[in-house]
C-alpha cells in the first residue's frame, strides 16, 4: 500500500508541470473570397476572409474560452502545374471571453502548403504557421503555432473582368504556445 501511495505521489509530481504549461487552442470558420489573377502558369492572389475564431488559452493550468469575430486579408500566390498555393493573411478581431471579459486578437498567418484537389481546383487542405497577439484584461500574450485545415468554394462573376473569383468557406484548427508579450 505504501509502495502504491508513493507511486501515485511520484506521478502526480511529474505530470504536475504539464498541467500548469500554457497552450492555445481553436478553431476558426472563415468565409471569403481569392481574387485570382493568371499569368501564364504562375497565379496570384487577393484573399478576403471574415471568421470567427473559438478557443481556448490556458495558463498556470486555468482555461479561459473566448470567440473573436475577426476579418483576415492579404496576398497569395500559386502554380497552375503544381496547384500548390501559398496565402499570407493580416488578422484583426475582437470578442469575449465566457466570462464577458474583451478580447483583441492581432497578428498573421502564413498558409504555405495549401494543395488543391486532385478533382477540383476550388477546393484543399492546407498547414501554415500563425503569430498572434492575444489581448485580455488580465494582459498580453504572444502566440506562435501551427494552423492546420481546408477550404472550398466556388467561382462566381469577378469584381474585376481581368480576373477569377472563388467564394467559399473553411476551416482551420489552431495550437500554439503562448507566452507573456511586453
Amino acid at each position: 500500500m505504501r509502495n502504491a501511495l508513493l507511486c501515485l505521489f511520484l506521478a502526480a509530481t511529474v505530470a504536475a508541470p504539464g498541467l500548469a504549461a500554457a497552450s492555445f487552442t481553436a478553431d476558426a470558420d472563415a468565409t471569403g473570397v481569392v481574387v485570382l489573377w493568371f499569368a501564364g502558369q504562375e497565379v496570384t492572389a487577393e484573399v478576403r476572409a471574415q471568421f470567427t475564431l473559438s478557443g481556448t488559452l490556458v495558463l498556470e493550468g486555468v482555461g479561459t474560452a473566448f470567440s473573436v469575430t475577426a476579418r483576415a486579408s492579404g496576398p497569395g500566390s500559386g502554380n497552375l502545374d503544381t496547384l500548390a498555393v501559398e496565402a499570407w493573411v493580416a488578422v484583426d478581431g475582437a470578442g469575449m471571453t465566457d466570462a464577458g471579459d474583451a478580447v483583441t486578437l492581432r497578428g498573421g498567418i502564413a498558409i504555405t502548403s495549401l494543395d488543391a484537389a486532385s478533382t477540383t481546383s476550388t477546393s484543399g487542405r492546407g498547414s501554415g504557421a500563425f503569430y498572434f497577439l492575444l489581448t485580455t484584461t488580465a494582459g498580453t500574450w504572444a502566440i506562435e503555432g501551427e494552423a492546420v485545415g481546408e477550404a472550398s468554394g466556388s467561382f462566381v462573376v469577378p469584381d474585376d473582368p481581368h480576373s477569377m473569383q472563388l467564394s467559399g468557406a473553411g476551416s482551420f484548427v489552431l495550437a500554439g504556445e503562448p507566452r507573456v508579450w511586453a
